[in-house]
């Protein structure tokens, strides 16, 4: 009876498997993420650091440049990039920060540092899309054995 079931579920998961095409995403886009802290971050005068700014490259590939900033508690992880481009047209671009509380007796600096954020996209048609970016937050984050 088990031999069975298992057998109708491999057929089932292969027909499901075959009417659904490979994810596009995955498939065909590539993302990286660089940070850059420091003098070089300035996002400038003004308001430039409110505005996403896009240009496409000479190679093809998507460049999208945001500011963020960094404080004691409150950082950005290095190459923690993702992109979701599911929907035509659109894009939504992912970086991960990292939210740590400081021991009782730390000095507490209030401070807070600008960080440039480039990510650079491969493998989309050149066409207008609509940006969005959004940080998301590690929780909690555990190893398991295999």
């Amino acid at each position: 009876m088990k031999s069975w079931m298992t057998m109708l579920l491999l057929i089932s998961c292969a027909s499901l498997h075959a009417q659904t095409p490979a994810s596009p995403i995955a498939a065909r886009h590539e993302v990286a993420l660089t940070v850059q802290r420091g003098d070089c971050a300035s996002p400038g005068t003004g308001d430039d650091w409110k505005v996403v700014k896009s240009a496409w490259r000479a190679d093809g590939s998507l460049e999208v440049t945001l500011w963020d900033s960094e404080t004691q508690t409150y950082s950005v992880i290095d190459d923690s990039a993702s992109v979701d481009a599911s929907v035509p047209g659109a894009l939504r671009l992912f970086y991960r920060t990292r939210q740590s509380t400081l021991p009782p007796d730390a000095p507490v600096f209030f401070c807070e540092d600008w960080v440039k954020l480039t990510f650079v996209i491969r493998g989309l048609s050149r066409a207008p899309y609509q940006v969005t970016v959004e940080s998301t937050q590690v929780v909690r984050q555990a190893g398991i054995d295999g």
